[in-house]
C-alpha cells in the first residue's frame, strides 16, 4: 500500500474505478466511479498511533497512574492561555524579545540580537560568561554588569507591559483550568505572570460556594490550595509565613518567583487585591514604577539561579519543597527542560519516582520526536519517564 510522505504536503489526484482496464482518459459508464479527489497530508500531523509506537501517549491513556500526582508548569502553560487562532501569544519567547528590544536604549538594540537567540536565559548565561572572563583577564567589567542589569530589569518590564489586564482575559479558559487542575496536589511553577494567580483565586471561590452546600446530598469537599502567604502586612501585601498545616491544605510554589511577589532585606510579601474593582497588573506597574522589582530569577548559569534561590528565605522554601516532595508521582507541563534548568531537574529526579513528561508535537516528524524524547531520558537517569502529547492535558 502506498503511504504518502509527511515531509510535504501531498496532492494525490485518485481515480477509482470498478470495473478493469479503463484507464484515467477514459470516460466514465456504468459500474465506474470517478473519485476526482484532492487529498491533503498535513506536514508532519503524526497520528495517536504513530505516537503510541515511539512511546507518547494522549493523556488519557496514563492519567490513572499520575491521579494525585504534584504537578510542574512551565512557560507552555502560559503560551496557550494566551494562543487564539490566527494569532501568536505574547509570551512566545520572540514576541517578548521583540517587546524586550523596542524598549530598551538605542545603544542595546543591536547588540542582545548579535547573540542570535530569543531566550533570555541564553543571553544571559553568555553575558556572565563573558563577565567571567573579564574578570579573570583584568577587564573592565563595567558594561558587562549594564547588559545583564538591562536585560533582567528589562525582561520583568516587558512581561508586565504585555501581560493582559483584568478585562483583556479569557476567563472562561482560566475557569476551565481551575476545575481540571484539582486533578493534581500541589502545583509548582516556573512562570512569572498572574494566571496561576488568578487560577487559584477561582478555586478558592469555587470552594465557598461549594461550602455553602456542606450539609446538601452529594456535597464533595475541595481542597483549599495556598501560597503561605496568609501573614498580614498592610493594606496592599501579605508577607510569606512557612507554617501551614498540609492536612487542611495543598500548596502552590513559585519557584522562580513571581510579578507578584517582592522582597524587601527582610521579608518576603505578595501584594494582594485586596479590593476585586482594583486591576491587580496595575498595582503591581504602580510598585515597579516605584522602583520596587519583583522577586525574579532570571540569571542564565545553573549555578547562579541556585544561588539567587538561596538569597530568599521563601524561594529556598520552595525549591526546598520540590526537592523533598512526599509524593511518587509528578506531572511536568509545558516546560523545555533545557540545560538552564539543571537545577530544577536534579531537585526533581529521584529512585521510584513515575515522571509524565509533556512533549509538544505541533508538526515535528519522527526522528525529531524521538531526539527529543532521548534528550530528556539523557536528563533523567533515576525516574521511570512516561511521555504524552502536551495539547490532550488541559482543555484551554
Amino acid at each position: 500500500m502506498f503511504y504518502p510522505s509527511r515531509t510535504d504536503t501531498v496532492h494525490i489526484l485518485l481515480w477509482e474505478r470498478m470495473g478493469s482496464g479503463r484507464t484515467q482518459n477514459d470516460k466514465t459508464c456504468d459500474g465506474d466511479v470517478d473519485l476526482h479527489k484532492h487529498i491533503t497530508y498535513d506536514k508532519g500531523m503524526l497520528s495517536t498511533q504513530e505516537l503510541q509506537e515511539i512511546g507518547i501517549y494522549n493523556w488519557s491513556d496514563i492519567s490513572n497512574d499520575f491521579k494525585e500526582s504534584d504537578i510542574l508548569l512551565g512557560n507552555g502553560f502560559s503560551i496557550n492561555i494566551t494562543e487564539k487562532p490566527n494569532q501568536t501569544s505574547k509570551f512566545r519567547y520572540p514576541s517578548i524579545f521583540d517587546k524586550f528590544i523596542s524598549n530598551c536604549p538605542p545603544e542595546y538594540r543591536s547588540i542582545f540580537p548579535a547573540f542570535k537567540t530569543t531566550n533570555f536565559e541564553k543571553i544571559m548565561q553568555r553575558l556572565e560568561g563573558g563577565l567571567f572572563i573579564n574578570r579573570l583577564f583584568g577587564y573592565d567589567e563595567d558594561k558587562i554588569k549594564e547588559a545583564i542589569n538591562t536585560l533582567r530589569s528589562g525582561l520583568i518590564t516587558t512581561i508586565n507591559s504585555i501581560h493582559p489586564s483584568a478585562e483583556d482575559i479569557y476567563w472562561a479558559s482560566l475557569e476551565s483550568i481551575a476545575s481540571q487542575i484539582r486533578f493534581f496536589r500541589n502545583i509548582y511553577t516556573i512562570n512569572y505572570e498572574l494566571f496561576l494567580y488568578h487560577i487559584i483565586m477561582l478555586m478558592k471561590d469555587e470552594k465557598d460556594k461549594n461550602d455553602l452546600n456542606r450539609r446538601k446530598p452529594g456535597y464533595q469537599n475541595l481542597w483549599q490550595y495556598s501560597d503561605c502567604f496568609w501573614g498580614p502586612y498592610d493594606d496592599e501585601f501579605n508577607c510569606f509565613v512557612s507554617a501551614q498545616d498540609p492536612r487542611n491544605y495543598r500548596f502552590v510554589y513559585y519557584l522562580h518567583g513571581a510579578l507578584f511577589l517582592f522582597s524587601t532585606s527582610s521579608i518576603e510579601l505578595k501584594i494582594m487585591r485586596k479590593d476585586r474593582h482594583i486591576e491587580l497588573i496595575e498595582l503591581i506597574r504602580s510598585n515597579i514604577n516605584k522602583g520596587n522589582l519583583p522577586l525574579f530569577v532570571c540569571e542564565g548559569e545553573n549555578y547562579k539561579k541556585k544561588a539567587e534561590i538561596n538569597n530568599s528565605y521563601y524561594l529556598k522554601h520552595a525549591y526546598f519543597n520540590l526537592n523533598n516532595r512526599l509524593a511518587d508521582k509528578l506531572t511536568i507541563y509545558g516546560c523545555s527542560l533545557s540545560d538552564q534548568d539543571l537545577h530544577i531537574i536534579e531537585a526533581i529526579d529521584k529512585e521510584n519516582l513515575k515522571l509524565a513528561i509533556s512533549i509538544h508535537i505541533a508538526e515535528k516528524d519522527t526522528v525529531t520526536l524521538q531526539n527529543e524524547k532521548r534528550r530528556v531520558e539523557n536528563k533523567f537517569r533515576k525516574s521511570d519517564l512516561r511521555f504524552y502529547d502536551s495539547t490532550t492535558l488541559f482543555k484551554f
